[in-house]
């Protein structure tokens, strides 16, 4: 009987939408540095009904980024930033005594706008609850890496069989306490703004919040350790999911310190731009879709397609 193929130590799992290329052009700059760290490529859809699933099913791109094996699917409706994705396991929590009433009126409004939904339906977490990988590399549809950040990572989660993730360390920008001079480098090496840290104080434009939860692992490029994220998933804790008015992660992230795991960032101090560079196309990817703040800025698909051309000799299809 032939041996089985042993399990790599890290999968990758990237949210599509309606990106395609850009979100080609991230996995052929990932094979390009780490092609042989990576076992299987979970692509989710998120609906796009325009032929992004379409595109990302090419037979050649599949046969292009082997050995990695492309695991591809839709889900069942598109996904609504902001609101609290509601599963059993997030509607019994949310029913027990002891949580905030606010976080609860959030959560009741989710499953009021979006049903009550399976955990398959959160951001990840199909891939999280599927993967043999113990661990599972979350990159965004528009980053280009530009170096072996899966080995740089790995370096830093292995380290510490209690970290539970590694990545960057930020959202600053919308965070209160970076006015009193916080930042990543200074949590990494232990001090805190506060006693509530990871929670934080709501900066100037959102004072009508009493708390909010900016402090997280930037999901943009991380790494998480499998074990934990289904240790928090059997309370209903999923890290795709938005829960008490944080961005994706970050309550999943407060959750985890809570029970004792610890995070890791290897890229303090600094951005680690040699590495990857996060919104390469000169914006973040959501600023397509809607105004950040800097006004909605054009998908140059273009641009992208003719990077691929030039870089890999890949032609996306039509």
């Amino acid at each position: 009987m032939a041996p089985a193929d042993p399990v790599p130590a890290v999968d990758l799992a990237v949210m599509s939408y309606r990106k395609a290329a850009s979100l080609i052009y991230t996995l052929f700059t990932l094979h390009r540095h780490s092609a042989g760290r990576i076992g299987t490529v979970w692509l989710t859809d998120d609906c796009s009904r325009d032929g992004t699933a379409e595109r990302l099913a090419d037979p050649e791109l599949a046969r292009r980024l082997q050995p990695w094996r492309l695991d591809l699917a839709t889900t069942r409706r598109p996904g609504r930033w902001g609101l609290t994705q509601v599963t059993p396991g997030v509607l019994r929590r949310a029913l027990r005594p002891g949580m905030p009433l606010v976080q609860r009126l959030r959560t009741l409004n989710g499953l009021l706008r979006l049903g009550l939904l399976s955990p398959a339906d959160v951001r990840y977490q199909r891939a999280l609850a599927a993967t043999r990988a113990p661990f599972l590399l979350l990159l965004h549809d528009d980053v280009e890496l530009r170096g072996d950040v899966v080995g740089h990572l790995l370096q830093a989660i292995t380290a510490d069989p209690g970290c539970a993730i590694a990545g960057p360390l930020g959202q600053c920008w919308r965070c209160g306490e970076r006015a009193a001079g916080c930042t990543p480098a200074q949590v990494v090496a232990g001090s805190l703004p506060s006693s509530r840290w990871p929670e934080t104080t709501p900066p100037p434009g959102m004072r009508f919040r009493r708390r909010d939860r900016a402090c997280r692992i930037n999901e943009w490029c991380a790494l998480i350790r499998v074990a934990a994220a289904r240790d928090l998933a059997r309370d209903g804790i999923f890290f795709g999911n938005v829960e008490d008015g944080g961005d994706v992660g970050a309550y999943w992230f407060a959750a985890a310190l809570a029970q004792g795991w610890r995070f890791a960032d290897p890229f303090q101090p600094g951005d680690g731009r040699d590495l990857f560079l996060h919104g390469w196309q000169g914006h973040p990817g959501h600023a397509v879709w809607i105004d950040q703040g800097s006004g909605r800025k054009s998908y140059d698909e273009g641009e992208i397609r003719a990077r691929l051309d030039a870089e890999f000799d890949y032609r996306m299809p039509r």
